[in-house]
């Protein structure tokens, strides 16, 4: 009897456990070491409450912080002054650095022409005070990203967002990896109102996004592992360009660590992006200074009051209690990352456009974020004395203050309505639909089409 011979059976192989990526011994060009930060202080306050910011300083070995991060920083702090300096006395000579010198450890001053003890240069509140410097970013980030080619300046539809990101960038543009990503918005969600008042759409790839979705834009956004999206969001990093110093390679969009994390740190700090050539530099940009102005809340905070410059760009002495009232709502308004669910909407209050089909947002008066505050600012009040009154509110829980935010919106619309609109055609608009939902009124083809314009739809022939 003949016996058939089977072939060697296959053996499993197994790989030996992923070797930690803080292990490696192999000296660093970058320090993750919380105990490495620079100081950058206001010279015209007293010490020890005139630092207007203190971060990491990541970008040696033994601590420091790359110059045009650090000068940009400050100059956004100041509200967008490119002409300030930076010196190591109070009264000291300019220093003398370059794009790509790594400024050592240790406390600077930022200097400003013409500022005093008696006038100290005012700086920028929070973030919803800051106004974009349109057609004037620092000269490191208006060349920091080539142009969007033409394939991908394609436009998407408000609810392809997600798929539009993922479509262009395929892979996160941190990590390489494929799985297991997410559309991460530069300028957030949660900043729509100041979006709206600062004309930020105009560097929209697709110019019909309705008034409330006008921040899911390709241009804003780029494809995140979900992970990093997370620490994107808590700001533990941001992207910014860098060039290596006495090079002539040109300016590349890397990670920047801002919080202490040996992980992200090795990883991803002064690591270059993968290509993002469909984000629009003014919105990286702009998520770099929301990020930088968490940063300087311990200067508003110190109890001391300060020069600080409202939306219309005047500045006004604040003091140091309405200054602690500023930061904390702006902390209670301005949560990291607001749900796709809470977006406000116009049933809701939200803060939209006059008119469906009117894209045109009225910029609000010069002192209403201050007013929004519970600050008063006064026009005619001397330098060094509290300039402002604040009225004495009870501690509010959150659904009171969604409760008065509706009210003060609803409020807007209506007066925004009520002028942009003597014929009242919005309301007959409004009693129509409302009309139509209840099931009173039918829609042929014509209807279907008013009423996808009634709600900022595209009709569709």
């Amino acid at each position: 009897m003949s016996t058939i011979s089977l072939p060697s059976p296959l053996r499993i192989q197994l790989q030996p456990e992923t070797a930690s990526p803080v292990a490696s011994t192999a000296p660093r060009p970058y320090s993750v070491n919380l105990r490495h930060r620079i100081r950058f202080c206001h010279p015209h306050y007293y010490a020890p409450t005139n630092v207007l910011l203190d971060l990491l300083a990541p970008d040696g070995p033994d601590g420091g912080l790359e110059y045009s991060f650090a000068h940009t920083s400050c100059a956004v702090i100041a509200g967008n002054r490119w002409d300030g300096f930076f010196t190591d006395q109070v009264d000291g000579t300019p220093l003398q650095f370059a794009h790509g010198d790594i400024m050592p450890k240790g406390e600077y001053y930022f200097q400003i022409e013409g500022s005093t003890r008696d006038n100290p240069y005012p700086i920028i509140p929070t973030f919803r005070e800051w106004p974009f410097p349109h057609n004037d970013l620092p000269p490191s980030w208006a060349d920091s990203i080539q142009p969007s080619s033409p394939t991908s300046g394609r436009s998407y539809a408000p609810s392809n967002f997600s798929t539009a990101i993922i479509t262009q960038n395929i892979t996160c543009r941190m990590s390489g990896i494929e799985e297991g990503t997410e559309a991460a918005h530069l300028c957030s969600r949660s900043e729509l109102e100041w979006s709206w008042r600062n004309q930020m759409s105009i560097y929209n790839t697709s110019p019909s996004l309705p008034p409330d979705r006008i921040l899911d834009d390709t241009a804003n956004a780029l494809l995140l592992r979900q992970d990093l999206h997370t620490q994107f969001d808590a700001d533990k990093f941001v992207f910014v360009p860098k060039k290596e110093a006495d090079t002539a390679e040109a300016t590349s969009i890397v990670t920047h660590l801002l919080m202490p994390s040996r992980e992200l740190g090795m990883l991803y700090h002064n690591v270059r992006l993968k290509p993002i050539v469909n984000v629009h530099p003014d919105f990286l940009f702009a998520r770099f200074a929301l990020a930088i102005f968490r940063f300087s809340e311990r200067f508003l905070m110190a109890g001391v009051d300060r020069n600080v410059l409202d939306v219309d760009g005047v500045p006004r002495m604040v003091s140091g209690n309405d200054c602690k009232k500023l930061t904390a709502r702006a902390r209670s308004e301005n949560p990291t990352k607001k749900s796709k669910r809470t977006l406000p909407d116009e049933n809701e209050g939200g803060l939209m456009d006059t008119e469906v089909g009117q894209r045109n947002h009225k910029r609000p008066k010069h002192d209403q974020l201050f007013k929004n505050s519970g600050i008063e600012t006064g026009e005619s009040s001397p330098a060094g004395t509290d300039a402002v009154t604040a009225s004495e509110e009870e501690p509010r829980t959150p659904e009171m203050q969604r409760s008065q935010t509706k009210a003060l919106r609803e409020e807007w619309l209506k007066s925004e309505r009520q002028r942009s609109d003597p014929e009242n055609t919005w309301a007959q608009e409004q009693a129509w639909v409302e009309s139509v939902w209840d099931g009173k009124t039918s829609m042929g083809p014509q209807e279907a089409k008013r009423f996808q314009e009634f709600h900022g739809m595209e009709s569709q022939e």
